[in-house]
């Protein structure tokens, strides 16, 4: 008899593991995933176009609050946790809920979920690594980054260490200068990110811009996110791309008091949500701050005889 799998997940990881690890395998039956740090993702479907023959009706994808309720009600006897940006305190919470319910707890290794290739391969894990990335060396203090370094030799003791910058570049600083702005951030970063602000922010003030708050002409769905996340500074989040959250997003931004966005997001939020207002947008790039830095690593790795191993890299 196959197990009876719940696979705590945020959309990302969890479907990467099913898929690679869990869909085809008969000793496992997947009843459901759960849903975490996305809004809007509970209560959908995993697809069975993507599940596969052994789930002709899909998988059924429910808040992870309910936990104990759906491995009662549907009699799991296993619990794959498979998402990331929290703390191993966290982790082994949701652990002891497993566990209390009756049922195993598991995390899957690289070795069953990796996927292979035909090219050298770069892989990010950092107590494997050959090479530790240490970022935004420029903008943190000298002492948090050697309490970094410090933290990532004691977990890896022959890895190589570089550090690099992380220069935030705005697309047209002079469009914002002087005015009064929105600075829309990625939302992973500064929810469950734990971050009060992100690489907008930080563009915007630069550039001698004025960040207004958004809280006051919040949508219903963007001010709850403020509530769950006390933390947050004064920037708006960008918590997901369906269309109920597209128009939380335009709806704050168009009745917002300012002149213009700056975006910190990975999608083009002039082109998404089509507003009234001028949006410039601002992101992270990588500079070397040592020699031969990380491009040189990435060079001799590439010299070497890359089909006995892949290296690793983290940061």
């Amino acid at each position: 008899m196959s197990s009876r799998v719940v696979i705590l997940g945020a959309a990302g990881r969890d479907f990467h593991n099913f898929n690679v690890a869990l869909r085809d395998d008969s000793v496992f039956g997947v009843i459901a995933f759960t849903a975490a740090q996305i809004p809007g993702i509970a209560g959908r479907c995993y697809p069975a176009s993507l599940a596969g023959a052994r789930y002709p009706q899909g998988i059924p994808i429910v808040p992870e609050t309910e936990l104990e309720t759906l491995m009662r009600d549907r009699g799991a006897d296993m619990v794959v946790f498979a998402y990331s940006d929290i703390t191993h305190l966290q982790v082994m919470h949701l652990a002891s809920r497993a566990l209390a319910a009756g049922a195993d707890f598991m995390l899957l290794g690289p070795h069953r979920t990796m996927l292979p290739a035909r090219v050298p391969v770069i892989a990010v894990s950092l107590r494997m690594a050959d090479v530790v990335v240490v970022s935004k060396t420029d903008a943190a203090a000298a002492v948090d980054v050697h309490r970094v370094m410090q933290n990532a030799r004691a977990l890896n003791v022959r890895a190589v260490i570089v550090c690099g910058k992380s220069p935030v570049v705005l697309e047209d600083a002079d469009a914002v200068r002087g005015r009064r702005v929105l600075a829309v951030e990625d939302g992973p970063t500064v929810t469950h990110g734990g971050m009060p602000y992100g690489a907008a922010f930080v563009a915007a003030t630069r550039a001698g811009a004025a960040v207004i708050d958004p809280r006051p002409w919040a949508a219903p769905e963007i001010a709850a996110v403020y509530a769950r996340y006390p933390h947050l500074g004064p920037v708006l989040p960008a918590t997901g791309y369906s269309a109920r959250q597209i128009e939380a997003l335009r709806e704050t931004i168009e009745r917002a008091s300012v002149d213009a966005v700056v975006a910190g997001t990975p999608a083009d939020l002039a082109t998404l949500l089509r507003i009234s207002k001028p949006v410039v947008r601002a992101r992270y790039e990588f500079a070397e701050a040592s020699e031969p830095g990380l491009w040189g690593e990435v060079q001799k790795f590439l010299g070497h005889d890359v089909k006995a191993r892949s290296m690793k890299l983290t940061k």
